[in-house]
């Protein structure tokens, strides 16, 4: 699939060089290591089973030279956002930019689960590549499934936050007080709830793509 709209430099431009493939046990699995055991246990030992399931979709991006190598893995899977659940004032931010009789209790979102990119290849802009794949993925004409809203349950550090505010998620909560108070969590918020607004992002990008 052809990356559009992309104002970045990469050094290595995953879309010339790897295809999409979804996450079969024909993918050689055994050099891929992203750096954190939680989310490697996941994609060795866990994702086959979350997709028998049908809890998940899972897909690598493997190389296009011969050797099939996975370069970067990521999860995703269907659910929405129940607006009554939400304090008024995050209801209002999210319905800003929908006219009230198009406006519901809840609304369809892809959730990210999980994304990784092999140790190897980090620091190449490989991640944000991804998170446009993604978001091509599910705004496409073609795309059999429709949500306005991408959504991530981003690892609460300042250069994970930061990612993806880079790649246009905003947290659902404006700060982690109000987050834990409406999901009744006691102690520090291990991970922050994130959204983009797909509708918004596709008419951002064909601003670009004008330029």
């Amino acid at each position: 699939m052809k990356k559009q709209g992309s104002m970045r430099r990469e050094r290595f431009r995953l879309w010339e060089r790897c295809v999409s493939s979804a996450l079969t046990a024909e993918i050689d699995l055994s050099g891929f290591h992203c750096g954190d055991e939680s989310l490697d246990y996941y994609f060795h030992n866990r994702a086959q089973a979350y997709e028998e399931e049908m809890l998940s979709r899972n897909y690598a991006l493997v190389t296009q030279d011969g050797t099939h190598e996975p370069v970067a893995i990521f999860s995703i899977c269907n659910t929405s956002i129940n607006m009554p659940a939400l304090r008024g004032n995050v209801r209002n931010r999210l319905q800003r930019r929908i006219p009230n009789p198009k406006r519901r209790r809840t609304y369809p979102a892809l959730l990210i689960g999980r994304i990784g990119v092999d140790v190897r290849y980090q620091g190449q802009g490989i991640g944000s590549q991804m998170i446009d794949y993604i978001k091509h993925l599910y705004t496409h004409k073609s795309a059999r499934g429709l949500c306005r809203f991408l959504l991530v349950d981003a690892i609460n550090r300042p250069d994970v936050i930061g990612f993806y505010q880079n790649n246009g998620f905003v947290t659902l909560f404006e700060t982690e007080e109000d987050e834990r108070q409406s999901f009744n969590i006691g102690t520090e918020l291990r991970t922050r709830m994130m959204y983009c607004d797909l509708k918004l992002w596709c008419e951002r990008q064909a601003v670009r793509d004008k330029i």
